[in-house]
């Protein structure tokens, strides 16, 4: 009985004659689809590989010292030639210049056939150690397309090194070791970019950050406004000081915990009123609009309450309501405009602020006068709902 019903079940999949017939057709538009796919394959292949690496040729232009740094020719020397043996190894054609980068993107004949120009310059940490700075220019557009550094030990741990106990002897590299390293660093970084693409985060890290180079390459540098706006919107948010996590200013990096800051700029720019708009933006809070004594519940990190369970400060200095600790409806709509920063702290905070600190702190801090002088006049202008209802859902 069991065999029957296996030949019954299989003989519509190996019997029927529709089956076959579909399955004639579909080996037919195989044989007519699968010779153009493989030509569309080899097209692709074909245009990938459209111009091998055994045909590009990379100038490695000389590098320089940096400023206050003497000229060392036999290091230069030493530098080109791993750098070709490098680049030869990967499979580039290398021509070799003694002039410096600027100087070889400004030679017509030399930038011909040029797939890119390699330079950079050279510094000795405490007189010994040796760093490099590399930079990959694109011959036609004169740009700094990327770059890599090979930062000495002793320059990365300059400050750090006496605290920590160790020795200059320790952390130094001989100069073959550092000079081979940043020649397969650079050679790496241009092999993985054949289009020869602006890698905008590479050359901010690399070279932006140094003054004493960017300030020399300004002019093969894309985009630098923008770049150092970047920059210095990272730099500023590692840097900004607060003082809410610790009792004590601390940048906001180093702060150990959860911190939020809502700057005046942005009050401004996205017109936060009172703080409570500022707080539907900040992570974590959930706010119900119910009106009366308590116009707004506020929830922070899920836990439920009579806006019982955060902190609430204006400089430093309690506002929460003494007999039942809560954040009521003045505290809870306390206008920002003269509002320099609300800092917001996720988490306990006990240790700090006592027993009530549960879910987090609120500490909303105003312009003192003394950074920001001067005369600010605002003026706002709404209206109520004809029966002068607001709704109560947000």
């Amino acid at each position: 009985m069991r065999n029957t019903e296996r030949k019954f079940l299989l003989r519509p999949w190996t019997g029927c004659p529709r089956r076959r017939e579909h399955k004639s057709r579909l080996r037919f538009t195989l044989r007519l689809l699968l010779p153009g796919l493989l030509l569309l394959t080899g097209l692709s292949s074909a245009q990938l590989n459209a111009q091998p690496i055994a045909n590009r040729t990379v100038v490695v232009a000389r590098f320089e010292p940096l400023p206050g740094e003497s000229r060392d020719t036999a290091l230069e020397g030493q530098i080109a030639e791993q750098l070709q043996r490098s680049l030869q190894q990967g499979g580039y054609r290398v021509a070799l210049t003694g002039q410096t980068a600027p100087e070889a993107l400004s030679d017509a004949n030399l930038m011909d056939e040029a797939f890119v120009v390699l330079g950079g310059f050279y510094q000795r940490a405490d007189g010994n150690d040796l760093s490099i700075y590399g930079q990959i220019y694109h011959p036609e557009q004169k740009r700094i397309v990327d770059s890599s550094n090979h930062i000495s030990m002793l320059e990365q741990l300059s400050q750090a090194r006496h605290e920590i106990g160790l020795s200059a002897d320790e952390l130094r590299v001989p100069d073959e070791e550092a000079i081979r390293s940043f020649a397969r660093e650079l050679v790496l970084r241009l092999a993985s970019n054949p289009q020869r693409r602006i890698r905008s985060q590479n050359v901010a890290a690399d070279v932006l950050t140094r003054d004493d180079i960017a300030g020399q390459l300004e002019p093969y540098i894309a985009s630098r406004q923008r770049e150092l706006a970047a920059a210095e919107v990272f730099a500023y948010i590692e840097d900004q000081v607060v003082v809410t996590a610790t009792r004590s200013e601390t940048r906001l990096k180093e702060a150990p915990a959860a911190v939020y800051v809502i700057t005046a700029r942005q009050i401004r720019e996205r017109g936060y009123r009172t703080l409570i708009d500022a707080l539907h933006d900040i992570p974590g809070f959930d706010i119900i609009h119910v009106y009366g004594i308590f116009p707004e519940l506020i929830h922070q990190r899920g836990l439920v309450g009579n806006n019982q369970r955060t902190l609430l400060y204006v400089d430093g200095v309690p506002d929460n309501n003494i007999t039942e600790n809560a954040i009521l409806a003045g505290s809870i709509r306390f206008p920002l405009h003269n509002v320099e920063r609300v800092e917001v702290v996720a988490g306990p905070a006990s240790a700090l602020y006592g027993a009530n600190a549960f879910n987090g702190i609120i500490n909303i801090i105003t312009r003192d006068g003394s950074s920001d002088p001067g005369v600010e006049i605002s003026a706002t202008g709404g209206n109520w709902e004809s029966d002068f209802r607001r709704p109560g859902v947000s």
